[in-house]
């Protein structure tokens, strides 16, 4: 399952106030991409792999790191995989884009 989303990462340390109150800035991303992409009628679950890459233009100032859990968060929400504990592997990538963008690719992983 792969999808291109038009928008702007959101690092995890602009998404809260506090320790538990979601941030203005928060709320704004997770509206702009519920209205940017469907909800999916089939979540994958079992082990899955998760590769992640943000376009971006602050790239030296970023942590890609910081980039995933909003986005995750958000697209369990929107029924893209059951819940990110099934997600057994790991790729994140930054790379330098004027045009911000994110890219994400849900795969099963075929176990032996």
């Amino acid at each position: 399952m792969k999808l291109n989303i038009p928008i702007r990462a959101l690092s995890i340390n602009k998404a809260f106030q506090g320790r538990r109150f979601k941030s203005k800035e928060h709320r704004q991303y997770e509206k702009d991409i519920h209205n940017l992409i469907r909800y999916s009628k089939n979540a994958l679950c079992g082990d899955i792999e998760a590769h992640y890459t943000f376009y971006i233009k602050n790239i030296k100032m970023t942590d890609a790191d910081n980039l995933v859990k909003c986005l995750q968060d958000i697209l369990v929400s929107m029924n893209y995989i059951k819940d990110d504990r099934y997600i057994s592997r790991y790729i994140i990538e930054k790379k330098y884009s004027k045009d911000e963008h994110i890219e994400v690719e849900y795969s099963c992983i075929k176990t032996v």
